[in-house]
């Protein structure tokens, strides 16, 4: 029998254990023991080096599995997405990260370690801007923005100086939850949250720009699959219009497709075409 699992990997300690407590959870499940496994594919958020491979693949071999194989997250996504296992994978949710595999087998990584390394468009920095768009509205150096009363409302805060004087006086970090409330706004008219989406479609646009030149697709492996929350869910829209409308002003003639079955099964499939290499 084959396992599979897409998880996320917070910190290399958790990890392991939670790795863990995912096959003891889906064989219990299947009600089946762990030694009926033949193979396990792990879809982790954070594999995305061989260096973390390496080092995951080595705690988890302590944990006397059957035969198993790690990969990223952004992998199951694509094959979950894709009907020929082909193509680009754009994942965002609270980060963003973007992988694809050619029509030639080739595989390509871009992104998934963060801002500081590159990256735009996932929910922290999509939060974050939300946030300082409102502090910015607040003293003047932007334009008022609907935005001000759907963070104060979400917050629980009655005034912009309330919430700027408690983050100032009791430092923590901004909110990871605020990026939906951008949706919200846009759909509104709201001209800030309309710039902000624009600018994280200009970077996924951009992403897929530079997947494309890294290989060679073709039909019908010319595909940009969509994941994630902030990319899949209908109150999303307005972002997949924005990505399809760019696009097509680049010239760039691949189908999008949102991701609709869960990530997980890219990973089942995974499992159950693993191939040992001799």
């Amino acid at each position: 029998m084959r396992a599979s699992w897409g998880l996320k990997l917070p910190n290399e300690s958790r990890s392991v254990c939670r790795n863990s407590e995912a096959v003891s959870q889906a064989c219990e499940a299947a009600k089946i023991d762990s030694h009926q496994l033949t193979h396990t594919c792990f879809g982790l958020a954070g594999a995305d080096r061989s260096e973390d491979i390496t080092q995951i693949t080595t705690n988890l071999q302590e944990k006397h599995l059957s035969t198993f194989h790690v990969v990223s997250d952004t992998e199951i996504a694509l094959q979950a997405g894709s009907a020929t296992g082909k193509g680009i994978v754009i994942v965002c949710g609270t980060a963003v990260n973007a992988f694809a595999v050619d029509s030639f087998h080739e595989l390509h990584y871009l992104g998934g370690h963060g801002y500081a390394f590159g990256d735009y468009g996932g929910g922290l920095e999509l939060s974050t801007e939300v946030f300082r768009t409102v502090i910015r509205a607040w003293d003047k150096r932007e334009k008022p923005t609907l935005l001000t009363a759907l963070v104060l409302e979400q917050l629980g805060y009655d005034s912009v100086e309330a919430m700027y004087e408690a983050c100032i006086r009791y430092p923590k970090t901004v909110p990871k939850d605020l990026a939906p409330l951008l949706f919200i706004a846009e759909e509104q008219g709201d001209e800030a949250a309309s710039q902000i989406l624009n600018w994280q479609a200009d970077e996924f646009v951009k992403t897929v720009g530079v997947l494309i030149d890294a290989g060679e697709y073709r039909p019908p492996d010319q595909q940009i699959i969509l994941a994630g929350s902030l990319l899949t869910k209908s109150s999303t829209k307005a972002l997949r219009r924005l990505i399809r409308e760019k696009l097509v002003k680049e010239g760039i003639d691949f189908r999008v497709v949102p991701l609709v079955d869960e990530p997980v099964s890219g990973a089942v499939q995974m499992a159950m075409n693993y191939k040992p290499m001799k």
